[in-house]
């Protein structure tokens, strides 16, 4: 990908909305309100690198919708229910569409729904979720990405003939955070998070920390993403999450289990680590993330070192 005033375009945008969150005006903001509703939209692309990459992880959105229930003490968890939709598109750094054998990554499309359940306790949150996704043609990944470089003037992309085939799959997801110091000014946590099924099975960990003006964990814009009790000061956070992961198996690099008749698989690399970091604010009814994340090669044989990606998250609040 080189025409990149399209990328500009594409990045300009994100910019200009992600800064009408931080200029929203503060009158918006009701002190002692407590909010318990969340709809967000989170889009990824690796033009947000603003490198003229597209390959591997190039596409992602999700739509979530959020509600918290509150505890009556502060003995008993807080209850964050989320429910999401999400489509991510993989695709390969060849650019010789003719010879599949040089493509170091499948093409993929990966379309899920996800039901997720917090227990926010003081100093602590446990989640437990499951996914249903399908791969392949199926989850329209060709369509997407065709229809968002048409959106921006690019070439239509290729190869997609070779995509990996269809498949349904279920996961079961969930995750552990815990915070080891914090102030008002710096926390750091340890996290992990996995998941286990016919999709996705990974297991991952590492410590979260942050800086700024920071709220208490059980309100935190990192765990409770603008829900809870408020009060009149905004809530900005800059935080590094560094990541060791363990993967056992993905559909979209190794195929559909019990499936051999793909055009084109890779294999796993079994570890690789990853480094994300972003900031994250909350003001009157609006919620926003930006962030980057970089990841070693975590397919044997990559012709790249590192590759990466940003993503941009709009949310309200009520």
């Amino acid at each position: 990908m080189t025409e990149l005033p399209g990328t500009k375009r594409f990045f300009l945008t994100l910019t200009y909305l992600f800064s009408c969150v931080l200029l929203s005006n503060e009158n918006a903001f009701s002190q002692g309100q407590t909010f318990d509703r969340h709809v967000s939209l989170t889009v990824e692309n690796d033009a947000l690198l603003l490198l003229g990459i597209d390959r591997y992880y190039t596409n992602g959105f999700e739509f979530t919708y959020r509600k918290l229930k509150q505890s009556p003490d502060s003995i008993r968890p807080n209850m964050l229910f989320r429910y999401s939709l999400s489509q991510k598109i993989y695709t390969t750094a060849s650019k010789i569409w003719e010879k599949v054998k040089y493509f170091d990554r499948p093409y993929a499309g990966w379309l899920f729904a996800e039901a997720e359940t917090n227990w926010v306790y003081q100093k602590n949150i446990f989640s437990l979720g499951i996914r249903a996704s399908m791969t392949g043609p199926w989850a329209k990944g060709e369509e997407m990405q065709n229809g968002l470089h048409r959106l921006l003037g690019f070439n239509e992309a290729r190869g997609w003939e070779y995509q990996i085939h269809n498949s349904l799959g279920i996961d079961i997801t969930g995750a552990w955070e815990s915070e080891i110091s914090g102030s008002r000014n710096f926390r750091i946590t340890a996290k992990c998070r996995g998941s286990a099924g016919s999709t996705i099975t990974q297991f991952a960990g590492g410590p979260v920390l942050e800086f700024g003006r920071l709220r208490p964990f059980k309100q935190s814009t990192l765990r409770t993403h603008g829900l809870g009790p408020r009060t009149g000061t905004p809530e900005i956070v800059f935080y590094i999450n560094p990541e060791a992961v363990w993967q056992i198996h993905d559909s979209t690099i190794v195929g559909p289990p019990f499936d051999s008749e793909s055009p084109q698989t890779a294999k796993l690399e079994p570890f690789y680590g990853t480094l994300s970091s972003g900031i994250a604010y909350t003001r009157g009814h609006l919620a926003t993330k930006f962030y980057y994340v970089l990841y070693s090669p975590n397919i044997k044989n990559m012709f790249f070192d590192w590759h990466g990606y940003g993503g941009i998250t709009l949310a309200v609040v009520w």
